[in-house]
C-alpha cells in the first residue's frame, strides 16, 4: 500500500498560494472602476485646460 503525500507550501509562498484565488475577485472589482474613472478624469482635465485660458483672455481684454 502506498501512502499519498500532500505537498504544501510554507512561508511566503504558502501565504501567497492561499491568497491568489481572491486576486481575481479583487481585480474584477476594480477594473470597471478604473475603466470609468480614466475617461472622466481625462474629460475633466480637458475642460479645465480649455476654461483657464478663456478666463485669462477675457480678463486681459
Amino acid at each position: 500500500m502506498t501512502e499519498s503525500r500532500r505537498v504544501t507550501a510554507e512561508g511566503a509562498l504558502g501565504a501567497m498560494a492561499k491568497i491568489m484565488p481572491f486576486g481575481t475577485a479583487v481585480f474584477a472589482a476594480f477594473v470597471p472602476f478604473a475603466a470609468g474613472s480614466c475617461p472622466l478624469t481625462s474629460g475633466a482635465w480637458a475642460a479645465v485646460e480649455r476654461a483657464v485660458p478663456r478666463r485669462r483672455i477675457v480678463r486681459v481684454a
